[in-house]
Parts: structure tokens; sequence; C-alpha cells
């Protein structure tokens, strides 16, 4: 009798195997797809992203893509936040390359203001690596770069502009120190 289920359960094992070959090289081929969400492609490139505020008020920003849309965030008054989420696709670097994003800005008296913006994206090669940063100046434009660095690093391009508004953002906190 167990030379009988012995037998019956290589037979089993036998037939099983294409299926479960089959079944193996599926897991396989979903396990290696690349997901154009995460991976470089030709015509754009992923980064984790941060954001600035160096206006007096809250902002949340809106990347708009052919199709798509992306909620980046939102961001209180003089402040740095966001960082390291991931990911945002955005095209490859080129002459007059600009994002379309809109910004919506909590005002005083608790509404919201929309303001469309076509941010210039400083230059960036593809050997350039960091956080794709978005920094909302107090007039509301939009200054998009790639830096490894912090506003607060003087590597940071934008970090010049970081120390002459940081006496603004002290001042603010003084006055809200709720915030």
């Amino acid at each position: 009798m167990k030379k009988l289920f012995r037998f019956l359960g290589l037979v089993v094992l036998v037939a099983a195997l294409p299926v479960l070959s089959i079944y193996a090289s599926s897991v396989k081929e979903i396990f290696n797809q690349k997901d154009d969400f995460f991976v470089d492609t030709d015509k754009e490139r992923s980064f984790a992203f941060m954001l600035s505020n160096y206006s007096d008020q809250g902002v949340m920003i809106t990347y708009h893509k052919i199709g798509e849309t992306w909620a980046l965030n939102d961001i209180g008054p003089y402040s740095e936040g966001g960082g390291g989420q991931c990911c945002v696709s955005i095209p490859r670097w080129h002459e007059g390359m600009t994002l379309p994003l809109t910004l919506t800005i909590s005002t005083d008296t608790n509404e919201f203001e929309e303001r469309n913006v076509n941010a210039k994206v400083d230059k960036f090669t593809d050997e350039d690596n960091g956080l794709l940063q978005f920094h909302i100046l107090p007039d509301y434009s939009v200054r998009v770069l790639i830096s490894s660095y912090g506003r607060q690093r003087p590597e940071n391009p934008m970090h010049q502009l970081h120390e002459t508004l940081k006496k603004d953002n002290e001042a603010y906190r003084k006055e809200n120190p709720d915030f």
C-alpha cells in the first residue's frame, strides 16, 4: 500500500511540474517588470522630492503631467518639508523646461486662492542625483532644482535666499508661537 501511495505521489508531482513551471515563470515575470512610476526611462526621470516654502502663507502644490495630476503636499509658511517622499517622474531636462503647477494658497480668512505656475527647472543631467526640490518663493513663483543638499547647506543653490529670509521666518514664528 505504501508503494502505491509513493507511486501516486510521484505521478502527481511529475504531472504538476509543468504547471508549477508556468506559475514560477509568471511570478518571475511579474516581479521583474519595470514600473515606469519608479524607473527612469528615455523620456523621464523619477526623483524623491521635497518642498520649501519661503512665503508667509501655507501652500499645497500640485504637479500636472499629461494625463496625471500629482498632489505633492501641503506645506506651512516658511517651512521645509516633504523631504524624501517618493516619487515624482518629470521629463529629462531640456532648454526652457518648465513644470505646470497649481499652488493652492491658504489666505488669512481661511479661504484658498489657486495660482497656476509654469515653474522653471534648473538644468540637470543624468549624472545629477538628489532630491527634486520645489522652492515656493515669497511672490509664489516656484524654482525647481535637483540637489542632494537641503536649503540650509551652502552647497544648495537656494542657501543664500534661505539665509536672507531666515529673519522673516524667525519673526513669523515669534508672532505665531503655536505654529
